[in-house]
């Protein structure tokens, strides 16, 4: 019986490792790391919002983070805030998940008061692919990740107040196939070799024909150089915040922009304005085409040939000020003991 067992075992290891090798490129020492445990390619983002505090949504999405792409992806949107107010983003994936299928099968009762479901799953699928978030989801970034949501959800519904939380977990690939959740294996675009020349230049195209379509107003802008105290261009990532001079005063959008962010002098002058960095995309020509919000749904368009120093936006906190404010006190303090010391001695002298 015992050697029974043994062979069972080893029968469900062997099946467990061929299904892991879909997910790793046929690399068998990756497949067994991952049946043992060893190796999780998978995070998953356990999210709800409420969106002007009238539709309330729960979402799933998982990413594959080997190979940077959307494994699987779900949401749930509702009128009922009781559904909303049950959910917890804490909760582990395995039990969120769930009690997200229940949800769904109470929401598809008639008279629920669901609806979109469908489509806001579609537009937040196509809407991810514009971002460059990976390497946040990487870095377990929720600020940055939650702040990519929200403009998401707010452009879905063209209103402010969106609210949303957001939670990190890791799993496997194989773990989702043997608990039946749908996966989509890696992308068979993403090994196929194609000539260079002619792809290069398709996805760039493709890529920024889809960011400034998602965009209401695309404005012309140009960094502001600081050698000693910038940073490379080169080294810039979606989600930094720089300084950008936008260039048109024509430009009714861009003026708007400037008002807004208190960068227009009386003399009609423009000063530069905050920008953070949605994409940055290499040209054939050689440098960058860089993007930035400046506003909602407002982009403002970087093109640099040059790797050089731009300047970045620094923000100060309330702690470090606070705690700047507290060392200045300390250091006059200790000069005003200093003078009393000094004093009282004269005046033994004396």
């Amino acid at each position: 019986m015992a050697e029974t067992n043994q062979y069972d075992s080893l029968g469900e290891k062997t099946r467990q490792i061929n299904i892991a090798m879909k997910y790793t490129g046929g690399d068998v020492e990756k497949a067994k790391q991952m049946v043992n445990g060893q190796l999780d390619d998978v995070i998953i983002i356990k999210g709800r919002f409420s969106a002007g505090g009238h539709t309330y949504g729960v979402f799933l999405v998982f990413f594959n983070i080997e190979h940077n792409y959307i494994m699987n992806i779900n949401s749930l949107l509702t009128d009922t805030k009781s559904i909303h107010d049950k959910v917890s983003i804490n909760d582990g994936w395995k039990f969120f998940y769930s009690k997200f299928k229940d949800y769904v099968g109470s929401e598809l009762k008639p008279g629920s008061g669901s609806g979109g479901s469908y489509e806001f799953t579609r537009h937040l699928a196509d809407s991810l692919g514009g971002y460059d978030i990976f390497e946040y989801i990487v870095d377990n970034n929720i600020e940055i990740v939650t702040d990519i949501l929200v403009e998401i959800i707010e452009k879905y519904y063209q209103r402010d107040e969106t609210q949303c939380q957001l939670n990190f977990e890791k799993t496997s690939s194989l773990q989702l196939e043997l608990l039946g959740i749908p996966a989509e294996t890696v992308p068979i675009s993403r090994e196929k070799p194609v000539d260079e020349d002619t792809s290069s230049e398709s996805e760039e195209e493709k890529l920024i024909a889809k960011i400034e379509k998602e965009a209401e107003h695309i404005v012309d802008g140009r960094v502001i150089v600081s050698p000693v105290k910038g940073k490379y261009i080169n080294d810039i990532l979606p989600g930094d915040r720089m300084k950008v001079l936008l260039t048109n005063e024509n430009d009714d959008i861009a003026v708007k922009v400037a008002t807004a962010q208190k960068a227009l002098t009386s003399d009609g002058e423009m000063l530069p304005v905050k920008a953070r960095v949605k994409a940055k995309i290499p040209l054939r020509e050689g440098g960058f085409a860089i993007y930035g919000v400046v506003a909602k749904n407002i982009l403002a368009k970087i093109v640099e040939e040059e790797n050089v120093k731009i300047e970045m936006e620094t923000v100060q906190t309330a702690e470090v000020k606070a705690g700047k404010d507290s060392q200045s006190l300390l250091y006059l303090a200790l000069l005003i003991g200093a003078l009393l010391i000094g004093l009282l001695v004269i005046i033994m002298l004396v």
